[in-house]
C-alpha cells in the first residue's frame, strides 16, 4: 500500500482497499508470521501473501510483503521500512491497508496482465501504481 503508495510510494501494493494495511507491500523484509488465520482473500481480488514490486507513477520502486497472519510491510529501494500495519481484502479486486500510523487506504485494482502485473488506484485517487507479485 497509500499502503502500496507507501509500500510502493503502496499492495501493492495494490488496489482499491488493496495496498496497504497490504501488504505488502509490499516489500523487503523478514517475513512475519504469526498463528492468526489470514484475511480471507475475495474472490477475484489479486491480494495474497507473498513479496510485490509496486511502481509509482514517477518510477519510484518499492516493495510491499503481504503476511498470511493478515500484516503488511513496505520498503523503499534501499530496504528501510516505510510503512507496516494491518491488511484485509473486503471487496473483489480490492486491498486495504492501515498503518500502525496513518489512515486506512484502499486499492482498486486491475485485472492482471499476461505477465501478472496489475494496476492498483487509491481511493483518494493520489496516483496509480503498477504492482507484481515476485515471490
Amino acid at each position: 500500500m497509500r499502503a502500496w503508495v507507501l509500500a510502493a510510494v503502496a499492495v501493492v501494493a495494490l488496489a482499491g482497499c488493496k495496498a496497504k494495511d497490504e501488504a505488502p507491500a509490499a516489500s523487503s523484509t523478514s517475513a512475519m508470521q504469526s498463528s492468526a488465520a489470514a484475511p480471507a482473500a475475495t474472490a477475484g481480488s489479486n491480494a495474497e501473501p507473498g513479496t510485490y514490486a509496486v511502481t509509482d507513477a514517477k518510477g519510484v520502486k518499492t516493495t510491499t510483503m503481504i503476511m498470511a497472519d493478515g500484516t503488511y510491510m513496505d520498503t523503499d529501494a534501499s530496504g528501510k521500512t516505510t510503512a507496516k500495519g494491518k491488511w484485509t481484502s473486503p471487496a473483489s479486486m480490492q486491498t486495504c491497508f492501515t498503518p500502525d500510523s496513518g489512515k486506512k487506504v484502499c486499492y482498486t485494482e486491475s485485472q492482471k496482465a499476461a505477465d501478472g502485473t496489475f494496476t492498483a488506484t487509491p481511493d483518494d485517487n493520489s496516483g496509480t501504481v503498477t504492482v507484481k507479485k515476485t515471490a
